[in-house]
């Protein structure tokens, strides 16, 4: 691994930690249990501690060596799906606008890295004034932050409290809208599913991504603001859905369950969407079908191992 994607994949990870971190202020900041806040996932040996005073007294810190890389998580009490409407999004907001302002800050970096003299993230020496214009263009309204600078201003300036409260919902409800219907104007069906990229279409793409520094910054700014977007589509148990779950339940009981098991299929069926299309684009059908088989198989195994009685000691 080069030194740029090292330096992509550590400002990504950064961008994923200091989600989670914002969610855990923000859930202490409401009075929440918090049980956990862990590095990694709960696999393999692992390293923790629990503070005995200050605000994350009793929380348990946990760093997991064998799967650290994976992301990072916090274990919150239930009673955060109980909490009013406007301190529920407030709790859930947190983290995507964690992300929001990390991007936005590696955006300032490249944008500020023009009028350094011999730090360019771009070759300004034939820039005119109409090219200076359209980096200032870029960088304030830009395609690739999807529209999160529009909403990252105002947030700073009046201050996360109101913003997120009430237009963190309704922005995953507009780009979701949004999403769809640009896809279904310039896309067909076939060319929509065939732009979904899995872990391993990602993995392989790194060096083109990174092929100077400066892209491998703005390629992790682009996809902490992708990260921020995700989470505020109102779909379950995205951040967004979990916003506006309770309130779903609360005037429409059966739609509410309905629209739970529909986010969560949803989410699952595009992940393994996105890894079917990797597994095709790199071994072809047959190793897609030898991939079901094989994961058939380890399900049978374990429902068999599980139906076995147990030893009586």
């Amino acid at each position: 691994m080069n030194t740029k994607v090292a330096v992509l994949l550590l400002l990504f990870y950064l961008s994923v930690v200091f989600h989670e971190v914002a969610h855990l202020i923000s859930f202490r900041n409401r009075g929440l249990k918090v049980r956990e806040f862990g590095i990694g996932i709960k696999k393999g040996p692992c390293f923790s501690y629990i503070p005995k005073t200050g605000k994350f007294k009793g929380i348990r810190f946990a760093f997991y060596p064998a799967t650290f890389f994976l992301g990072a998580f916090v274990e919150v009490d239930e009673k955060v799906m109980d909490l009013p409407y406007r301190e529920r999004a407030l709790a859930f907001c947190s983290g995507p606008f964690a992300n929001i302002h990390f991007g936005c800050l590696l955006y300032i970096l490249l944008f500020a890295s023009v009028f350094v003299p011999g730090v360019h993230a771009y070759d300004t020496s034939n820039w005119n004034i109409l090219d200076w214009m359209s980096c200032i263009w870029h960088f304030a309204i830009s395609s690739s932050c999807l529209y999160v600078p529009l909403l990252a201003i105002p947030t700073l300036w009046f201050g996360r409290r109101y913003i997120s409260s009430y237009l963190g919902p309704v922005l995953g409800i507009l780009l979701i809208v949004a999403h769809f219907y640009t896809a279904s104007v310039s896309l067909s069906a076939v060319e929509y599913v065939s732009e979904i990229t899995g872990p391993v279409g990602f993995v392989a793409d790194l060096p083109s991504m990174a092929q100077d520094m400066w892209s491998a910054v703005e390629w992790a700014a682009q996809l902490s603001l992708g990260l921020a977007v995700l989470n505020l589509l109102p779909i379950p148990p995205l951040d967004g859905g979990c916003v506006i779950l309770p309130t779903v339940k609360k005037y429409f009981p059966r739609f509410g369950l309905w629209y739970q098991k529909a986010g969560f299929a949803f989410i699952v069926i595009i992940m393994l969407l996105a890894f079917a299309k990797d597994i095709v684009h790199y071994v072809g059908y047959l190793g897609l079908a030898l991939v079901v088989l094989i994961s058939i198989l380890f399900y049978l195994l374990s429902k068999a191992h599980s139906a076995l009685p147990k030893a009586s000691t």
